[in-house]
């Protein structure tokens, strides 16, 4: 009965990340525009894996080449970087970048990518007492 009145969960806080595996480009004012890759996403934050150390606080903006179910979109939002911590492997560089700007149309399509992941997931959890 709960689920016919809300079939799609609103995902609120950064801590509910979910992966997605895409390229992206990142745009600073210190280096050229580099390639980087997506790591996860949730409403209000943007993990990425890039060959540059970006200062904490740098406003950087990225463009995200994302896809799921048939549909594809370039993303676009602009942000703060948050951490940048140089990963074990020597490179690259993991960043999180808390989203300030970014089109209702855009965060629509992250909030339905969002969706259809944890409806997924739902589905692919094991039966309770089997």
């Amino acid at each position: 009965m709960l689920l016919a009145q809300n079939p799609r969960p609103v995902l609120k806080s950064a801590g509910e990340t979910v992966k997605a595996y895409w390229k992206a480009r990142v745009t600073s004012q210190r280096y050229q525009p580099c390639l980087a890759k997506m790591m996860a996403v949730s409403s209000n934050l943007l993990q990425l894996e890039n060959d540059f150390n970006l200062k904490i606080g740098e406003k950087i903006k990225i463009e995200i080449a994302a896809n799921f179910n048939g549909k594809s979109k370039v993303v676009k939002a602009s942000g703060v970087v948050r951490s940048s911590v140089l990963r074990s492997s020597v490179r690259p560089y993991g960043l999180q970048v808390a989203i300030e700007r970014i089109t209702s149309d855009d965060q629509a399509f992250l909030q339905d990518y969002m969706t259809h992941v944890r409806t997924l997931a739902v589905c692919r959890s094991p039966l309770v007492g089997s």
